[in-house]
């Protein structure tokens, strides 16, 4: 895995969750658009099925919602379908 070279962190691949700051981190947490993107949904699903309480789990933090990379897989994995299930 190639090395970011401002730091010791791994470099992101494009399309990978999270933001690189200056410093180099990397955040787990992803705004509306990143999280929907990471889903393959709409943004304004996600914002529905945030309002209907079926969405992925969700923080504040003040006014802007963010999710956690977890809480998006968690939601994912919970929503795992077999194909004839019956």
């Amino acid at each position: 895995m190639k090395q970011d070279k401002r730091s010791n962190l791994p470099s992101q691949s494009k399309g990978a969750p999270g933001n690189i700051s200056s410093t180099g981190y990397v955040s787990p947490y992803m705004n509306t658009k990143e999280a929907a993107k990471y889903l393959a949904l709409r943004p304004t699903a996600l914002e529905k099925r945030r309002c209907l309480g079926q969405g992925p789990c969700y923080r504040k933090h003040g006014s802007i919602v963010v999710y956690h990379i977890d809480d998006l897989e968690n939601w994912s994995i919970s929503n795992l379908h077999n194909a004839n299930s019956e």
